[in-house]
């Protein structure tokens, strides 16, 4: 097994549909009314045959690493 921490980086939209891979800020999700890093056990590999969507009037968030 590796020792290797798994880090997945904030993946976002702009209005436009355009999809980006946040170089900097890591992805949270939303654990009850808390925001964390996720659990290895909840990521999964993004299926090929996928759709990433925007939600209306929704907003990133992103950790960063360095400041927390």
């Amino acid at each position: 097994m590796s020792s290797k921490k798994i880090r997945p980086r904030l993946v976002f939209a702009d209005t436009s549909g355009n999809i980006y891979d946040h170089p900097d800020l890591l992805m949270l999700s939303r654990q009850g009314y808390a925001m964390a890093l996720p659990r290895p056990d909840e990521l999964i590999p993004l299926p090929e045959a996928r759709d990433l969507v925007l939600l209306p009037g929704g907003r990133a968030m992103g950790l960063d690493p360095e400041s927390g």
